[in-house]
């Protein structure tokens, strides 16, 4: 008979990657959806079979991962990367006692699969009961969470250029923290705050007309805040899908989106951002003359019950809307609708707090809907109409956004078809191109 060579220990870290898929009950296909899922766009892999290949390669032992694997499994199973990778001496091959007077520390456990045969011994569970107790200290969270609510109170005087790298570093920040830290309560508070940064990442994606990015960010914000358990940060997550699906153009998903949010909102205070900023306006441009009226009498009724507060708060406040951002989200959709008179009205009513308290973004945005609604109005006055437009251009032309770009391009089109072509309408197009030139920088 020939002799049987024995069988090779496996790596440590084979066995680590083995025994952590097991724990969560996946199957090598499932783990390698798991791979793609915390790849993102950002690191490109090969196709599924390719990746269950490696997968196996790994757990066996033949190969020891290369990027991208190591981040990719640390990201999956939340752990670090040395841990996971440290040569450890190498488990056993089978049930070691050394003695009925050896206490343990040589005892390994046999854990039979239909793949082979996992080993191990007191370290591998101390191991787990560490990772368990991994916290984070509770005043990095607290800093994490007011710089959040910093940015989201003064999102209308920072510089956007400069902001986003700031959030990508936060974000990727507060991954691998995730990774240090099993604690539940912990891990729901950094949930929460990404789901925040990724949500606002997206927001600033739509405002510069990148809607596939804007999309894949409130996906992730979705998913985070679901993961956080937190309701409100859903509903918050679902106004800001409704929005980039309005500046998308795609009216009826904006519409659909507003209503799905109502479902975690209740009647909150982000209900109010759903009905006005969402429906309301996603209404009108699908022309629904009744539902934009049921909807903006329903958004000043929820905001009564929701402490509406004073003046004009952030855009992406995770608070109620006030009253004026109301009635400057009313008088949006019955522009679209054409009904200069309720246009008016409801700018009328705004127009003393966004003077006061607007950014350069929201007065621009005013002013425009209040030329757009002077044009088919019985007394339009088109030279009035142009100069809001050129003021609102000039107020906002060094900070380009893509509301600001549409509102401006309806103005133009209104105007044309209402007026015909003019020497006032060409210099509103000039100032509008340039603008444009602007944006896409």
């Amino acid at each position: 008979m020939t002799d049987t060579k024995p069988a090779r220990p496996l790596p440590s870290w084979a066995t680590r990657l083995r025994g952590l898929r097991r724990e969560q009950g996946w199957s090598q296909k499932q783990l390698a959806i798991q791979l793609f899922r915390v790849a993102g766009d950002d690191i490109r892999l090969p196709e599924l079979r390719s990746v269950i290949r490696r997968i196996k390669d790994h757990e066996a032992g033949k190969h020891e991962p290369k990027d991208p694997y190591p981040l990719l499994y640390c990201r999956v199973f939340n752990i670090g990367e040395v841990e996971l990778f440290s040569r450890n001496p190498e488990p056993q091959s089978m049930v070691e006692h050394s003695g009925p007077h050896d206490h343990g520390a040589r005892e390994l456990f046999v854990l039979g699969s239909t793949e082979s045969l996992a080993v191990e011994d007191i370290t591998c569970v101390l191991s787990r009961i560490h990772r368990l107790n991994r916290t984070i200290n509770p005043e990095t969270i607290r800093d994490l969470r007011e710089n959040l609510d910093n940015i989201v109170v003064r999102y209308e005087q920072l510089n956007h250029s400069s902001l986003v790298p700031t959030l990508v570093r936060q974000r990727t920040w507060i991954d691998n923290l995730l990774g240090e830290c099993n604690h539940p309560k912990e891990r729901q508070q950094l949930f929460e705050i990404a789901g925040g940064i990724s949500g606002i990442l997206g927001y600033v994606a739509v405002g510069r007309g990148k809607f596939p990015l804007a999309r894949a960010y409130c996906r992730e914000a979705f998913q985070l805040s679901g993961f956080a358990q937190n309701s409100s940060l859903q509903a918050w997550v679902r106004g800001l899908q409704s929005f980039c699906e309005y500046y998308a153009r795609e009216y009826a998903e904006a519409l659909r989106i507003a209503v799905d949010g109502l479902a975690y909102a209740s009647s909150g205070p982000q209900s109010v951002r759903l009905t006005i900023n969402g429906m309301a306006r996603a209404m009108g441009k699908l022309g629904d003359v009744q539902g934009v009226h049921r909807a903006v009498d329903e958004a000043y009724n929820l905001a009564s019950h929701n402490n509406a507060p004073k003046g004009l708060p952030s855009s992406i406040s995770l608070e109620c809307y006030s009253a004026a951002q109301i009635a400057s989200n009313a008088a949006t959709a019955y522009v679209s609708l054409g009904m200069p008179d309720e246009v008016q009205r409801h700018i009328e009513s705004a127009l003393p707090d966004i003077t006061k308290f607007g950014s350069p973004w929201s007065r621009s945005l005013v002013m425009i809907d209040f030329a757009t609604s002077l044009i088919p109005a019985k007394k339009g006055d088109l030279e009035h109409a142009c100069d809001l437009v050129l003021d609102a251009l000039t107020t906002s032309a060094n900070r380009p956004i893509i509301s600001i770009q549409q509102r401006a391009a309806e103005f133009i089109h209104t105007a044309t078809r209402q007026c015909g072509e003019s020497r006032q309408i060409a210099e509103i197009r000039r100032a509008y191109l340039q603008e444009e030139s602007s944006y896409e920088q």
